[in-house]
């Protein structure tokens, strides 16, 4: 088996997804993912973003051991291909005009409509544009478990990862996991004792089932974004790109030149990138988002020292101690 894993390669399995590159805008949950993935689609040749819970859900479920390696290695490549090429044709387009990921902005409509009467079958791999385009999702908590990923696709993928503030994403957090026993929610979690536990609470799911809501809310983004800052220290650069929240508010421009260059594509002129970003500056100014969480709803913890005053009253100092380190390590990065 080690042997098998070792030399897999993407053009053994399936020679179409050696063929195009591969974007994804990764983050914890509530960490402005959505600011950013418009701006990255807005770049020429990015196919526009979806939300692919199949991708990270292979990776989660590859840290749990549900499936092994190899396995992942092939369900990976065929979902990556197979989302390409349903994009290319708008096989499962988003038109719902409210969502982020809602097909018209990306492309246009005349673009949508030219695609949709699309037949189909080999004529999109017949067509020179299909090697220039690049495939692009958003994905959650994928980046600390996406080595599969990165051993599958190499140099062809490459992953924007949000950074945020752990204290303005806090209540963003504490109501996920309040209502994440509801049936809408996809996030890979196995049921102990009549609860939801979530995957990402591998080897601490006892302490997980015996704190409130808020400490796991607490430990939840201490854990990851330390799982994530270790594993982007020891990754290859040339997959990962760092993305500040704050700086992207404060400077969308100067992020939008450096993500075009980490992906070495030039926006400089292109009128998508400069309606996005002028949409960005004109719409969610600084105070506005600093005051607000993702949606809309105003931060309860706002600073640290308001923050750490309020926590202390209602989880364990081990947990504020780990949050506390977390927000170190964001200010300190």
């Amino acid at each position: 088996m080690g042997r098998l894993v070792k030399s897999i390669s993407i053009s053994s399995i399936r020679p179409i997804a050696s063929s195009f590159g591969v974007i994804c805008v990764d983050g914890l949950w509530g960490s402005g993912k959505s600011l950013l993935g418009p701006i990255i689609n807005s770049f020429h040749n990015v196919e526009p973003f979806q939300i692919n819970y199949r991708i990270e859900e292979l990776c989660h479920l590859n840290y749990l051991e549900k499936i092994n390696k190899e396995t992942t290695f092939k369900m990976l490549i065929r979902e990556v291909d197979l989302s390409f090429y349903n994009s290319l044709i708008l096989r499962n387009a988003n038109f719902r005009f409210k969502d982020d990921s809602f097909i018209a902005p990306h492309l246009g409509f005349l673009e949508v409509l030219k695609r949709l009467q699309n037949p189909g079958g080999f004529s999109i791999y017949e067509s020179e544009s299909f090697y220039r385009r690049r495939y692009s999702f958003m994905s959650h908590l994928l980046t600390a478990f996406s080595s599969p990923l990165v051993e599958v696709f190499r140099e062809r993928i490459k992953f924007f990862v949000m950074s945020r503030n752990p204290i303005a994403m806090l209540e963003h957090w504490e109501n996920y996991l309040g209502n994440f026993d509801r049936l809408g929610e996809f996030t890979v979690a196995q049921k102990i004792e009549n609860v939801q536990v979530p995957f990402f609470a591998k080897h601490w799911e006892e302490e997980y089932l015996n704190v409130s809501v808020l400490e796991r809310a607490v430990l939840g983004i201490a854990r990851n974004l330390k799982m994530q800052n270790e594993y982007l220290g020891k990754s290859n650069k040339m997959n990962y790109a760092l993305i500040n929240f704050d700086e992207l508010v404060r400077n969308p421009i100067k992020v939008a030149d450096d993500c075009s260059t980490f992906l070495n594509l030039n926006h400089g002129n292109n009128i998508k990138t400069k309606k996005r970003l002028k949409k960005l500056l004109l719409v969610k100014s600084w105070r506005t988002i600093m005051a607000k969480g993702n949606r809309g709803v105003a931060n309860h913890y706002e600073s640290r020292d308001l923050a750490n005053s309020k926590l202390k009253k209602l989880i364990s100092n081990s947990s504020l101690a780990e949050f506390q380190h977390s927000i170190d390590v964001y200010f300190n990065h």
